[in-house]
């Protein structure tokens, strides 16, 4: 973890909503200090104003995008990055003709593949407006889905054949071959419709692998919160899926980290 100058801002977005914490500044791994869990955007500006009246809004902030604010493809390895970026640009054209697309080229846990992804840049200006006029700068832009596989990945079994990533939206779902990325889809769904998030999780398992057919592995679940992971503890009994702690830290910045625990069927 890099030692923050400054303090900052970071903001969790989504479609309708953020998580806001702060980020102290001159300590290694500073607890972040929770500031509104789920805050409507519509009550960002007031949230931003006092802030700034108690004095503790940072003139920085940094931007995390939940899945359902971006747009994925992956791009194999092979190609340099210099190479890989422009072609997830030209696929993100030809597929959002029209949009004006920040797009970025990140190497994901395992190595294996690109992860193309893009925003609409004229959409996240227009949504944090309120930031400009308190003075906030923005420092950087990732992806939850990037940070979240890198908290992840160590506790992923090499021979899960999926895994997915369970947001109040839907699901990342991610077909996994030897421990890496080999595909990515977005399903807005309801988590706790166990039957239908079975028919995807299974249909996903039954995508050919490199090796041409299907691969036999474990489903692994990875839940946002800690009601999600409570609830699909019970499911896993029913469909025999593995079900990671919840990635608490991540939904709400700042919070304590609980004591991490897998449940299995």
């Amino acid at each position: 973890m890099s030692l923050r100058w400054r303090s900052e801002l970071e903001i969790r977005l989504g479609a309708d909503h953020c998580a806001l914490a702060i980020a102290p500044a001159r300590r290694w791994g500073a607890r972040r200090e929770p500031v509104a869990a789920a805050c409507p955007l519509a009550a960002l500006p007031a949230t931003l104003a006092r802030l700034a009246e108690e004095g503790r809004l940072p003139a920085r902030c940094s931007v995390v995008l939940e899945d359902d604010q971006v747009f994925y493809t992956l791009v194999p390895s092979t190609l340099a990055w210099q190479d890989a970026r422009p072609q997830a640009e030209q696929r993100f054209a030809a597929a959002l003709p029209g949009l004006s697309l920040r797009t970025e080229a990140v190497l994901l846990p395992g190595g294996a593949q690109w992860l193309g992804a893009a925003f609409d840049a004229d959409a996240f200006e227009r949504r944090l407006a309120p930031l400009a006029s308190q003075g906030l700068r923005i420092v950087s832009v990732r992806t939850a889905l990037l940070d979240d596989l890198r908290i992840a990945a160590p506790r992923i079994a090499r021979d899960s054949r999926v895994l997915g990533l369970v947001r109040e939206q839907g699901v990342m779902v991610l077909g996994l071959a030897q421990g890496s990325i080999a595909s990515l889809a977005w399903e807005r769904l309801d988590w706790r419709d166990g039957e239908r998030l079975a028919r995807r999780l299974a249909a996903a398992a039954a995508e050919p692998g490199p090796a041409g057919g299907p691969q036999a592995g474990p489903i692994t679940l990875l839940p946002t919160s800690a009601a999600q992971q409570q609830g699909l503890a019970a499911q896993a009994k029913t469909w025999g899926w593995t079900v990671l702690a919840a990635l608490v830290p991540a939904a709400l910045p700042g919070a304590p980290a609980p004591r991490r625990k897998e449940t299995t069927s």
